[in-house]
């Protein structure tokens, strides 16, 4: 596959796409910023992980860090579905909200260009319901970024997108600004479906959305699907597919629901009135998928993600490959996760907190994590991905005569895991219990 090339995003088509009439001064959060010259003075000036520089580090990282990847959380929704547990703030009318929280966001990025080095090749916008933020606060948000110099190196920039408030003005603007990738949360085509995950978009608004990113020129659309939902079927597994299909997306993401505590689906389920898929049809939905995704030309790479390849052409998800590959990324914004060369870290899921004391935000789940528990993670994030890990690797993650040594044998003996092309990789059906396989192995 060749190496993507960059956006190359110019400041001249970056401020049109938002005023072509005018060029506001941006967001200044500093009486005196520095100019790009004395930005650039100053990153030159601190290495990864020199332990001599005094530049404040609002985050565990050390100062100079670098991170390749860059992930901003915007937590706005209109409504809670009833399957999501990420973090999100409900607000019907965004008053002042909106505009409170964008501050403290450029804030952050503004703490964190003084701290490290960030120059991601690519940039994930997710929540919540980033379509849901108003055009004004992306300009914001994004003119930021731009100033600051990171999305010079972007190969990939990612929007997620509901249906219902995906417009075509608001995806013209973000395409024009450098947007080359959308994510639209489908969930399904079936308005029974629809009722029971508690969406509130119809098949004519994942129509309309489409069209508006194809409209846009955006030509890396992922939809994103869930299966085994209460009362699906395979037959109407089959109907969302071909809905799926029809809209020609370059990418799927194809989920099984989860019954996370404290959902509203949740409560449904141990109040009885909806029952979980039993296990066998959940298997054979999941088999359903495979089989026709691959007939439909889309490999898949990961558990749960699919994407059409060709030579030349490669349409799986680079940002999400930094995170299964264990890369440096750097997350934003409430609940926003981080690592950087073995230490993970949270922004605590506060919306309040955040805007409260953005520049050194409250952190949650700061771990350091051990020798024993990077090799647990190599499984846990190698594993998911078709291409597996390196057998080259298992004397190190894995000695001979270890416990993690046998278990690894016993899965293959099982069925559950191969030797493939020189990689350890889980089967087909070892795919279906991912998660298992891996918690035997962390």
């Amino acid at each position: 596959m060749r190496a993507p090339s960059a956006l190359n995003i110019t400041r001249e088509t970056f401020i049109s796409a938002f005023n072509p009439e005018s060029d506001p001064a941006p967001h200044k959060p500093d009486a005196n910023p520095p100019g790009q010259a004395e930005q650039e003075s100053r990153r030159a000036t601190l290495d990864p992980g020199d332990s001599s520089a005094t530049l404040p580090t609002p985050l565990p990282a050390p100062a100079g860090a670098v991170f390749d990847a860059l992930y901003l959380h915007l937590p706005f929704c209109t409504h809670k579905c009833g399957y999501c547990d990420f973090y999100s703030v409900v607000i019907d009318k965004p008053g002042d909200h909106q505009a409170r929280f964008t501050a403290a966001l450029v804030d952050l990025i503004d703490a964190c260009d003084r701290a490290y080095r960030v120059r991601p090749t690519t940039l994930f916008i997710g929540g919540g319901t980033p379509t849901h933020l108003e055009p004004n606060h992306w300009r914001t948000l994004l003119t930021a970024l731009h100033d600051r110099g990171w999305l010079d190196a972007l190969v990939e920039w990612t929007v997620e997108a509901n249906p219902e408030s995906t417009t075509p003005e608001l995806i013209q603007t973000l395409a024009h600004a450098g947007l080359n990738r959308v994510s639209i949360g489908v969930q399904s085509f079936d308005p029974g479906g629809l009722a029971v995950l508690d969406r509130r978009h119809n098949p004519h608004h994942v129509r309309r959305a489409v069209d508006a990113c194809r409209n846009a020129g955006i030509d890396n659309l992922s939809l994103d699907l869930i299966f085994a939902y209460p009362g699906q079927s395979v037959a109407r597994l089959q109907q969302d597919l071909d809905a799926a299909l029809a809209l020609e997306p370059e990418h799927m993401s194809v989920y099984g629901l989860t019954f996370e505590p404290d959902t509203a689906i949740t409560r449904r389920l141990h109040a009885g009135q909806i029952q979980r898929a039993p296990e066998s049809l959940e298997k054979d939905l999941y088999q359903a998928l495979l089989d026709r995704l691959a007939k439909e030309g889309f490999a898949q790479y990961e558990i749960s993600n699919f994407a059409r390849t060709r030579p030349g052409l490669d349409r799986r998800c680079q940002h999400n490959l930094a995170y299964w590959t264990n890369q440096n990324w750097l997350g934003l914004g409430p609940a926003a996760g981080s690592h950087h060369r073995g230490v993970r870290w949270r922004i605590a899921p506060d919306f309040q907190a955040f805007i409260k004391n953005p520049a050194a935000p409250r952190l949650e789940d700061v771990e350091h994590l051990t020798a024993e528990q990077q090799i647990g993670d190599a499984f846990l994030l190698g594993l998911r991905l078709n291409q597996g890990l390196p057998v080259d690797r298992l004397p190190q993650l894995a000695p001979s005569g270890s416990a993690r040594d046998l278990e690894i044998k016993q899965l293959v003996d099982l069925g559950l895991l191969e030797a493939h092309q020189g990689a350890l990789r889980m089967t087909p059906a070892g795919r279906f219990v991912g998660d298992s396989i891996v918690a035997r192995l962390l």
